[in-house]
């Protein structure tokens, strides 16, 4: 399960958090997606720096977090590149979903930023030039698990470039949306999206 912060005060987020973790025990995956990878016209707040996500990871850990998604500014690669470094193998850094040029995700490869890479067929370079990354990705000992929080059609897309790229050795997860009353977890949901 993926949590999303996104309340006004970080000890709201952490609150919610814990309550999560304590409700479903140990051995339940989470993920929390921080959401400061790019920012939406309503987003007033500057992204958080290195040491800000520093600090927010090391409260991950303690809760058993697998990854964190999204906590520097997109283009932020000696950021990246330092809190991966910090976080070792504690917890796994994920981003690139708003990410669309292949010199970026190559440069995020190059300075080892991210364990796990997100784009989005819909929003990037498209289904061949992402499963080419996809491959590379994987190459690199890393994992590819795309961002889907579109529609139907964006979801099924992802979902076939995965299967036809890495596999679930490279994709150990595929985001599936839940976000009622757009995205509740019927399939009459997505198969409604594709017409």
């Amino acid at each position: 399960m993926k949590l999303r912060f996104g309340r006004p005060r970080l000890d709201d987020y952490l609150a919610a958090l814990a309550a999560v973790r304590r409700t479903l025990g140990g051995e339940y995956t989470l993920m929390v997606d921080c959401n400061q990878g790019w920012r939406m016209p309503w987003d007033v707040q500057a992204p958080w720096d290195l040491a800000k996500a520093s600090e927010v990871a090391e409260e991950l850990i303690r809760h058993d977090v697998l990854w964190m998604e999204e906590p520097l500014y997109r283009g932020d690669y000696p950021g990246m590149a330092a809190l991966n470094a910090h976080t070792g193998d504690r917890l796994k850094i994920a981003g690139g979903e708003m990410t669309r040029e292949p010199y970026e995700f190559h440069e995020m490869l190059r300075r080892d930023c991210l364990d796990v890479y997100q784009p989005d067929a819909v929003c990037s370079i498209g289904m061949l030039g992402l499963s080419r990354l996809a491959r590379e990705v994987t190459t690199h000992g890393k994992w590819f698990t795309p961002h889907t929080w579109g529609n139907g059609i964006g979801l099924i897309a992802n979902l076939h470039l995965t299967a036809g790229s890495v596999g679930p050795e490279g994709c150990p997860y595929l985001e599936f949306p839940f976000d009622p009353p757009e995205w509740p977890p019927r399939p009459a949901t997505i198969r409604s999206s594709l017409r």
